[in-house]
């Protein structure tokens, strides 16, 4: 795990740990950072292992499985850092938040 991946989850445990008074705002940022990396990974999945069944058509069905899933998991997992990158981003563009003070302590 790349050390901004564990900075984002890091964050999130504060997050939910935490007893700090936290605004609606705040919440609707980390719960959209997540949505987006989650959204982002399955998109990628799926768009990776479509392209790489309808490329592996001269292949074994065996084999399709086997390139499809292995380019799903590389897309997805490809997609989801781009995500979360540019959720921490977001989150430490914002002016004096707690979670921007969270990440930059990580």
């Amino acid at each position: 795990m790349r050390p901004i991946d564990g900075a984002l989850i890091e964050l999130y445990r504060v997050f939910v740990v935490s007893k700090k008074d936290v605004t609606s705002q705040e919440v609707d940022v980390v719960q959209s950072c997540w949505h987006k990396a989650i959204a982002q990974c399955y998109g990628g999945a799926l768009i990776g292992g479509g392209l790489m069944w309808g490329v592996g058509w001269r292949h074994s069905k065996r084999m399709r499985i086997i390139l499809s899933g292995a380019a799903a998991i590389c897309t997805g997992h490809l997609s989801m850092n781009r995500a979360i990158d540019s959720s921490v981003d977001k989150i430490l563009a914002l002016d004096g938040s707690w979670m921007q003070k969270e990440l930059t302590t990580m």
